[in-house]
């Protein structure tokens, strides 16, 4: 099994809030929020407290929760402000052979199976407005949030490529629903989990890349050894720059490659 993480500032923004932190197993992908303070600080604080308390736990839950009780506490100690912890959570872990995956907010889940098929499962709040889990820290913003998402808030639209056919469908749930998912390590090459800066690729008319051509060209992989990710991703971004494309939103990604395993 190889491991390769990747983070980038989009070019919107002044300063990074999007973090992937790795262990030998597990990859965490936070995307702290742009219009919250601190977060670029947050969002590191939590993805590597995960990281580190999901080992320790049997689900991820638990392992989340734990470390934000412990976020907390770091943040009230630097005297950062309340909102530095808001940022959406994916994690990736792999557990013999089956490979998990569990979003808190919004995100992107990437597998090539095999046989050659390509599914993308892409999370989606209404205006925007994803569920983070810091607000389990306060009932008045958890109430306030609450009050805004009523009915049906979260979609997870979800994408199968195979050859020149795509398979769409999409599921409609509660704002408070954690889109979990599951694979076996013999079915599939690589899973990528995506903070959603992975759909913010325009061209220089401010037109929106469709996600599958985004998909083809960020997994054209030529190998799978070492920094496999990075110098995909490297030599993508170059080449969009010639022609005008770029992502304007902050762009976090981890890959997990599980080919060469029968």
């Amino acid at each position: 099994m190889v491991i390769d993480t990747w983070f980038s500032m989009g070019k919107q923004h002044r300063i990074c809030e999007d973090y992937v932190a790795n262990s030998n197993n597990i990859i965490v992908v936070s995307d702290g929020c742009s219009s919250s303070k601190k977060t670029d600080v947050g969002s590191r604080i939590l993805s590597h407290l995960i990281l580190s308390e999901i080992g320790k736990v049997a689900d991820f839950d638990s392992g989340v929760f734990l470390a934000l009780s412990k976020a907390e506490e770091i943040r009230l100690e630097l005297g950062l402000p309340e909102t530095s912890l808001d940022g959406t959570i994916g994690i990736l872990q792999r557990k013999d052979n089956r490979i998990f995956a569990k979003f808190f907010g919004d995100g992107v889940l990437l597998v090539k199976y095999k046989n050659g098929v390509t599914t993308v499962d892409s999370i989606v709040y209404d205006n925007e407005m994803p569920y983070y889990i810091s607000y389990d820290l306060s009932k008045s913003r958890l109430d306030q949030y609450a009050g805004m998402s009523i009915g049906e808030t979260l979609h997870v639209y979800s994408y199968a490529f195979a050859e020149d056919k795509v398979e769409k469908n999409v599921q409609n749930y509660a704002y408070y629903h954690r889109p979990e998912f599951e694979v076996e390590v013999k079915d599939i090459e690589y899973v990528l989990i995506c903070t959603d800066g992975v759909k913010s690729f325009i061209d220089e008319n401010q037109k929106g890349l469709v996600i599958d051509n985004v998909v083809k060209e960020l997994t054209d992989f030529k190998g799978f050894k070492g920094e496999f990710l990075k110098r995909r991703i490297n030599f993508t971004l170059r080449g969009y720059k010639k022609i005008g494309v770029y992502n304007f939103d902050d762009l976090g990604i981890g890959a997990m490659y599980v080919g060469d395993e029968e």
